[in-house]
């Protein structure tokens, strides 16, 4: 004799014999029918009512946010993206260079964004000329020690930051030509002649 399988779902009975292909196909129709209650108590939680064809639906459609795209190995979009920011912020500080205000906090704006590069260069152990160079770029803006920046300044991060923003891995001569350029405006790395008396 064959069991009777019966499950209730909205006035609807399955009832099932013993016959082979009966069976498999109410056990996929109560799959189905698990599911749809399980979804439909899971929605419910939300204040919605949805089939789970519905939810499989809706999941498919819904974007994937960007934060979620950058990982471990995809640093290097991140940091390029966050160098264009800097960019970005020092050509408006050129293009409203004579507006003081505006100026000057676009060049804190470049600042906030330099920090994160520098933040995610540490973080994932880059070129060390690269790391060099967003050093030089910090202590010389801290040796300003809150002075306006001049347009040659700007002139010369802009210059550097597009370098930056090639690559990380930075060729010596690449590092020679940005240390040089910071070093005129900002002489980040000398150090004062210090007369030491025996």
């Amino acid at each position: 004799m064959g069991e009777v399988i019966s499950i209730k779902r909205e006035d609807e009975v399955i009832t099932s014999s013993s016959a082979p292909l009966d069976i498999e196909r109410d056990i996929e129709r109560l799959s189905d029918l698990i599911a749809d209650k399980v979804s439909k108590q899971v929605a419910s939680v939300v204040g919605q009512t949805l089939t789970s064809e519905e939810l499989v639906q809706r999941q498919a459609v819904q974007p994937t946010p960007p934060e979620s795209l950058y990982t471990r190995d995809s640093y290097l979009v991140k940091m390029i993206e966050i160098l264009d920011q800097c960019r970005k912020q020092l050509e408006l500080a050129l293009e409203e260079y004579e507006d003081e205000i505006r100026r000057e906090d676009a060049m804190l704006r470049f600042v906030h964004y330099l920090n994160k590069v520098s933040y995610l260069a540490m973080l994932f152990n880059i070129n060390h000329n690269f790391e060099d160079i967003i050093t030089a770029i910090q202590v010389g803006i801290k040796n300003k020690k809150g002075e306006p920046y001049t347009r040659e300044e700007i002139t010369t991060l802009r210059y550097v930051v597009k370098t930056l923003r090639q690559g990380p891995i930075m060729s010596d001569q690449t590092y020679e030509r940005c240390l040089h350029a910071l070093d005129k405006e900002f002489k980040p790395g000398l150090f004062e002649e210090v007369n030491l008396k025996i």
